[in-house]
């Protein structure tokens, strides 16, 4: 998986009127975003833009904010755009730490999830019990840039670079899934999530999935630039948007969408 590392309604409406309200002069913010579908999607493909696109959206769209939203065709561009401050945040991404230096962390997640997981041929006997059955694996596909939540896999990767294969750019999930038909990987390590869903939504009988319990948890996040000094302000918008969500029942009918549960 590639990753970084309110309260309650007061008089009801007036809570919803302060965060969905638009104001005459919005304040412009610009959002960057990459496809890594089911959590962000290009719509053109696939006819949706992504639970976490479509709950970034019902929160600060009609608010008093007004966002741009720039697509990236490369994840760790976008990283670094949001890092320098160039763009106030990225839609989603996932990371493995409460804090972050480079980022300012909402309090309301938009994923999490607790296990390390690869799709693999159905085909393969391999089976993923620990860290050291990775080494039974001649080539492992990962996301350049990707950083390990489990250091023990972290520490393999370092000490066995050679196994690992680096992808990067665009179509890069289905570019795996080729590469694991071709046998030029054995393993592809991505989110549960994800591959639950690209299995499922393409109805993919050669591929199937192996799972092992993460020592931290890892969540998805929409991340803002710490270069922002007002971050924190918009870090406590969206958290406080994603509770309304919650509570009105909204964030269920998005996920449901993409055949997703809520995570809490």
């Amino acid at each position: 998986m590639r990753q970084r590392v309110t309260a309650s309604l007061i008089g009801g409406a007036g809570l919803f009127f302060s965060l969905f309200s638009p104001l005459v002069n919005a304040e412009k913010l610009n959002f960057i975003w990459n496809a890594y579908c089911p959590f962000t999607c290009e719509s053109d493909k696939t006819g949706q833009s992504g639970y976490a696109m479509e709950v970034v959206k019902a929160i600060f769209d009609n608010s008093k904010y007004k966002v741009e939203y720039t697509y990236a065709l490369s994840w760790n561009r976008a990283m670094s755009q949001v890092e320098s401050g160039e763009k106030d945040a990225i839609v989603f991404s996932f990371h493995g730490v409460e804090s972050d230096p480079l980022y300012i962390i909402p309090k309301q997640s938009l994923a999490w999830e607790n296990k390390t997981t690869f799709a693999v041929r159905k085909s393969s006997q391999w089976r993923f019990q620990n860290v050291d059955s990775l080494k039974e694996l001649k080539y492992i596909g990962v996301y350049k840039g990707t950083v390990w939540i489990d250091q023990d896999i972290a520490k393999f990767e370092q000490n066995n670079s050679s196994k690992f294969v680096y992808l990067h750019g665009d179509d890069i999930v289905k570019r795996a899934f080729n590469m694991l038909r071709r046998g030029r990987i054995d393993a592809w390590e991505d989110s549960q999530t994800l591959l639950n869903y690209h299995i499922y939504i393409n109805n993919i009988k050669d591929l199937r999935i192996e799972t092992l319990p993460k020592p931290h948890s890892s969540t998805g996040d929409l991340l803002f630039s710490r270069k922002n000094p007002k971050s924190t302000e918009y870090a406590a918008f969206f958290s406080a948007g994603m509770k309304q969500l919650r509570k009105s029942g909204k964030l269920k009918t998005i996920l449901k969408k993409y055949g997703l549960k809520d995570w809490q």
